[in-house]
């Protein structure tokens, strides 16, 4: 099988195909001997945000000499970028191959859950020693939280969207969210909901909520433009000093200048144009609020 055949694969079912749930991914990786369980995570759900919250963490601890593996959703332009290996793309071949070993499962896997799971598979084989996780869509019935524990749950800002599977309320959509929260493991958010903490005290989770506060060296370091990226910001130096007090000032500052998240409020001056991937209301405002700063 080569990479087209892979891709005609997985999209058979229409594009952008979801059916939530963790039913069928759980009994895949059980034929695959769980690669899943031998991974540290940070896991990264909510509405906006969350890709941009991932690539500044995976380029500081990149930058700290760890080695990383990366799987964000949806891509720009091509489905290898949405699984990488210390930032880089999953080679096409390989992406072929784990998808032909993953359809002879006998086990029916939406596109999303497929490439979940080579996800896994990939990074098993190429022995990383940390995984920043994007969910897809929501967090409890994502295919990605069929983890059992994580380094830490973060939650971005959340907002409506996906309305008709998440529910009509941000309250009741920061509720799937919190669907990532595992016992006795940190929740970073810079979201109050009830939803949250109740999960957290749930799951005797350390509950730790950020303020769009950041050193203004970290704001000035950071490549990627946006008022809104404070907020990111904020989240994925919480996440550092939580856990990788070794890694310095200096350290994350290297990591910050080198962030790449394509699309999001992406300057390109040879054309003087802007290019973002805003696809909701909340998303919309922070563009046009931008601009305005721009």
């Amino acid at each position: 099988m080569n990479y087209e055949e892979a891709i005609k694969l997985i999209t058979s079912k229409g594009m952008f195909h979801i059916e939530l749930g963790l039913d069928r991914i759980t009994k895949a990786l059980e034929k695959l001997g769980n690669p899943q369980d031998d991974f540290s995570f940070i896991h990264v759900a909510g509405t906006n945000g969350k890709g941009s919250v991932c690539t500044i963490l995976d380029s500081i601890l990149r930058e700290a000499g760890y080695k990383t593996g990366l799987y964000t959703s949806p891509h720009i332009w091509e489905y290898t970028e949405r699984i990488k290996v210390c930032g880089q793309e999953i080679p096409k071949q390989k992406f072929a191959d784990l998808i032909e070993q993953v359809s002879k499962l006998d086990v029916s896997l939406t596109e999303f859950e497929i490439l979940t799971v080579i996800m896994f598979l990939y990074f098993k084989e190429e022995n990383v020693d940390i995984v920043i996780l994007e969910t897809g869509l929501g967090g409890r019935f994502d295919a990605t939280n069929v983890i059992k524990k994580n380094l830490c749950s973060i939650i971005t800002h959340i907002d409506l969207d996906h309305t008709d599977r998440l529910g009509c309320t941000k309250e009741e959509i920061a509720f799937e969210k919190a669907g990532i929260i595992k016992k006795n493991c940190p929740v970073i958010t810079s979201c109050g909901y009830e939803a949250i903490k109740d999960k957290a005290d749930k799951e005797n989770s350390l509950f730790i909520l950020t303020t769009p506060y950041v050193n203004p060296m970290f704001i000035e370091a950071l490549s990627l433009k946006g008022n809104h990226q404070v907020e990111n910001l904020a989240l994925a130096i919480n996440a550092i000093n939580l856990l990788f007090k070794n890694i310095d000032d200096e350290t994350i500052i290297k990591g910050l200048n080198k962030v790449k998240n394509p699309c999001r409020f992406e300057y390109f001056a040879a054309q003087n144009l802007i290019v973002d991937a805003c696809h909701n209301p909340n998303g919309v405002t922070a563009l046009r609020e931008n601009l305005d700063w721009f």
